[in-house]
């Protein structure tokens, strides 16, 4: 009974370890994030069970704030810039889920340049926002997905408002082919 007791209280205390390491990391790719995106906003709620973090964000970087002299607002409405990110315990292997684009109609964007699924009523389409093997590269995954889902919004919001002709995104194609796209361009 004894080892049966012990071998639970090392498991109690290896998930406690791997939880610490994980919120410090977060909370290190998160301020790393805001000198970036300053419009974002970090939740880890004091639960007993431990959770996934999420971050709230307006995808506007420092540089455009800072020429433009803008607010928060001013990134919200008919192109809104809004995210929600959730980071999974793994997300450095496996990337995040990052959420936005309430205003796409999906049936203005072509297939072939669709990188998006599962519409939530609340926080729009979830994002491809990379390719799995690239994830272990990244220093910083979270900013990096926050970029890509960044050049998304611009690039439908180019193409639906009529500013460009064609979507403008550096991309891997869907699926198994991306996968081999990446790992040849990377070799």
């Amino acid at each position: 009974m004894n080892d049966h007791y012990d071998k639970k209280m090392a498991t109690e205390e290896k998930i406690k370890e791997d939880i610490g390491a994980y919120y410090r990391s977060v909370v290190k790719d998160f301020e790393e994030l805001k000198r970036v995106y300053p419009f974002c906003y970090l939740t880890i709620l004091p639960t007993v069970e431990p959770r996934e973090a999420s971050i709230s964000i307006v995808a506007a970087d420092k540089e455009l704030i800072d020429i433009t002299e803008a607010t928060e607002d001013d990134f919200l409405g008919e192109y809104s810039r809004e995210l929600w990110i959730r980071i999974p315990i793994r997300y450095k292997e496996d990337g995040c889920d990052v959420f936005g684009g309430k205003w796409i109609k999906k049936e203005n964007i072509p297939q072939s340049q669709q990188h998006f699924y599962n519409r939530d009523p609340d926080k729009g389409y979830r994002f491809c926002v990379g390719v799995p093997d690239s994830f272990k590269t990244m220093s910083n995954v979270i900013l990096e997905n926050v970029k890509t889902a960044d050049h998304i919004l611009t690039a439908y919001a180019d193409y639906i408002s009529g500013r460009t002709k064609n979507i403008v995104l550096a991309q891997y194609s869907h699926g198994d082919r991306g996968i081999n796209e990446y790992r040849r361009k990377k070799h």
